[in-house]
């Protein structure tokens, strides 16, 4: 790994994490100790609605580690393909459609939240759908901001 490559990676995947549990709580309107519980759940259960801290803590730690994994995954792919810092916006956009894809009909499924129906087109799967699409793009500034030093 290059001296490039770790700041880009913890840069882009901490703060995309933050944005993602900020816009998290705006969207469904809760405080951001229930988004981590909900983000538990996924190891979890139903248990982590009543997991208190600790549920906070494996929420949190769960999903910074799910940003820091997607940032690795882009900043190494963009090694490969350098389009990837080239046009950061667009190729983070469709990263993040990639990652909403990804968590919505793989991680999720398998985890202890197990299959859920899919939810209705409305303004609230768009915002989260936004959501993700901005982490994805949050993460590819971030590399390509490393790439050009």
């Amino acid at each position: 790994m290059t001296n490039r490559a770790l700041p880009a990676i913890l840069w882009g995947g901490l703060v995309a994490g933050a944005a993602d549990i900020g816009a998290a709580a705006l969207i469904w309107k809760i405080p951001v100790d229930v988004v981590f519980r909900s983000v538990a759940r996924g190891w979890l259960g139903k248990a982590a609605k009543d997991s208190g801290l600790q549920g906070v803590l494996i929420g949190a730690a769960s999903h910074f580690f799910i940003c820091l994994v997607c940032a690795v995954l882009y900043v190494f792919a963009a090694r490969r393909f350098p389009v990837l810092t080239r046009q950061p916006i667009l190729c983070g956009a469709l990263f993040g459609l990639i990652i909403y894809g990804v968590m919505t009909y793989l991680v999720v499924p398998l985890s202890a939240v197990g299959p859920r129906p899919s939810p209705p087109v409305d303004l609230t799967l768009l915002l989260a759908i936004l959501a993700n699409v901005m982490v994805g793009v949050i993460i590819a500034l971030f590399a390509a901001r490393y790439a050009r030093r």
